[in-house]
Order: structure tokens, then C-alpha cells, then sequence
């Protein structure tokens, strides 16, 4: 029997709980009250969003965002209790700590302010404001239930990207080669000495049996490398007849040395034997 008791103890308990609990969650609501204005040109200007509620269970954090129509994402920036501009992020993501906190269980509204920001990629449009609720833990949220959806009409021109320009490739034009007159090298005068034809030397000798001086005279060539060529085209080589008459000259000279010196012989003798004659004694 006592256990009975308790048991049946306990159940009213939970069962209290529970309803009392139930209760609790189903008297708070909230909604979207006014969105101003209603049209806007440009991503950075702001939205004023109001928001009822009644029953607040505890402390909260509240966002509003932009949703378009026929979409499920949300897009935009809020500002915080703080003065504070944060992105909107996905739904349902831990991190709330950043959105409006309402910290006062007996507030029954709020005013917010959202705004596109110049970062968002979105398209011009109408788009509805929708508005969440956390819990200080940020582990729970629940969506505001209008009975009419607030929307917003987006006057925003979608951004045209700017066309690719593709080079076009544009060939050099061909440089068409020019003709360059060759240079005529411009003779001049050799520095270097050239074979000339030295004239032979004058023989002087004396003849000392006659007392006649004679006089002989000779043409010497030094070699030439370069050979002259006659009017005819023949070849005229006078080396061998210079050594011809050169050993003529020699020949008649040592005949006549030689003559010279057998008179003046002839003589000596002549006058030892006209000495012995005239004085055979001697």
C-alpha cells in the first residue's frame, strides 16, 4: 500500500508538471507587427521591423531576415541590442549570441532594424520578412505565425557582368629587307717596299804594265719575283745574257791583266841581258 501511494503520488506530480508546462509554451506567441518601408533602392538602407509577443517563458534572442519568395534561405544583416550590424546565418545554427537579446520575460515587443548590405548576391524582387526566436542557449527556435506575411519589394538592379574581351591576335607586318650596297675597298698606295732594278756597279782597274786606265761597265738585275711580260705575251728573262757578258767582260780583263804582266816580264828580262852584255863581268 505505501508503495502504491508514492507511485500514484508521483504521477499527479509529472502530470501537473506537464500540463503546467504546456500551458506555459502555448500562451507565448509572436509575430511580425509593421515592416517600414515597404520598398527600397538600395542594399544599404534600412528596414524598421516591429515585433509582438506576449508570454515570453524566458530570456530570448530575436532575428528578422529577408526570404525570397518561394525560397528557403535567408539573407540580410541585423542590428543587435549593441548598435551592432551581424549577418543573418543559416537557420538553425548554434551561434545566436550575436542577435537582438531580450533579457526581460515581461517585454511584449521589440524594434528592429535589417538592411540587404552591399555583399549579398540577390536579385530584385519581393521578398517576405520572417522573423525567429531562440533560447539563451541557442540550442532551440521557433518561427513567428503571421496571419498576414509582411513583404518587401526590392528595387535593386541585378548586376550585368562585364563581357570577356578576348585578344585578338593582330600579326606584325612583315619588314621587307632592303638592299645594302657593298663597299668598294679603295686601293692605296703600298707602304711596303717594292724590287726595283738596282743598277750594277762601275769596275774601275788599272792596268799597271800599260798605264791605261780602263773602264768597264756592267747591268746587274736583282731578282724580282714579279715577272714582266712583253707586248706579244712572251716571257723576256735577261738574267742569262747579263752572266754572259758579265763573264765576257771578266775573260777580257784577266787576258789583258795578263799580257800586261808578261811584257813587263819580257822587259826585265830584256834589261838583265842588255846589263850582262854591256858588263859581262858583272
Amino acid at each position: 500500500m505505501p508503495c502504491l501511494r508514492f507511485l500514484l503520488l508521483c504521477g499527479f506530480v509529472l502530470v501537473f508538471i506537464a500540463v503546467f508546462h504546456f500551458r506555459a509554451l502555448a500562451a507565448f506567441t509572436f509575430q511580425v507587427a509593421s515592416v517600414s518601408p515597404v520598398s527600397i533602392d538600395s542594399r544599404e538602407q534600412e528596414i524598421q521591423v516591429t515585433l509582438n509577443f506576449s508570454g515570453l517563458p524566458s530570456a530570448s534572442y530575436f532575428r528578422v531576415a529577408f526570404q525570397k519568395e518561394g525560397s528557403d534561405s535567408y539573407v540580410g544583416y541585423l542590428k543587435n541590442d549593441r548598435d551592432e550590424w551581424t549577418k543573418v546565418l543559416t537557420l538553425g545554427t548554434s551561434d545566436c549570441a550575436n542577435y537582438y537579446s531580450v533579457p526581460d520575460v515581461s517585454s511584449t515587443s521589440a524594434t528592429l532594424y535589417i538592411k540587404i548590405g552591399e555583399d549579398q548576391k540577390i536579385e530584385a524582387g519581393t521578398y517576405v520578412i520572417k522573423a525567429h526566436r531562440y533560447t539563451s542557449s541557442c540550442k532551440t527556435y521557433s518561427t513567428s505565425q503571421e496571419v498576414e506575411l509582411h513583404k518587401v519589394i526590392l528595387h535593386i538592379p541585378t548586376p550585368i557582368p562585364s563581357p570577356t574581351i578576348t585578344p585578338t591576335y593582330t600579326p606584325a607586318p612583315t619588314q621587307q629587307p632592303t638592299n645594302t650596297p657593298t663597299p668598294v675597298p679603295t686601293m692605296r698606295p703600298s707602304i711596303y717596299r717594292t724590287n726595283a732594278p738596282t743598277p750594277a756597279p762601275t769596275i774601275r782597274y788599272a792596268s799597271a804594265i800599260l798605264g791605261v786606265e780602263q773602264i768597264a761597265t756592267g747591268e746587274a738585275e736583282v731578282h724580282r719575283e714579279d715577272v714582266e711580260t712583253t707586248e706579244s705575251g712572251k716571257i723576256a728573262d735577261t738574267k742569262p745574257r747579263l752572266v754572259l757578258f758579265a763573264l765576257l767582260v771578266m775573260s777580257v780583263g784577266m787576258g789583258l791583266l795578263s799580257f800586261g804582266l808578261a811584257m813587263k816580264k819580257v822587259e826585265i828580262w830584256k834589261a838583265i841581258v842588255e846589263k850582262h852584255i854591256r858588263h859581262p863581268g858583272k
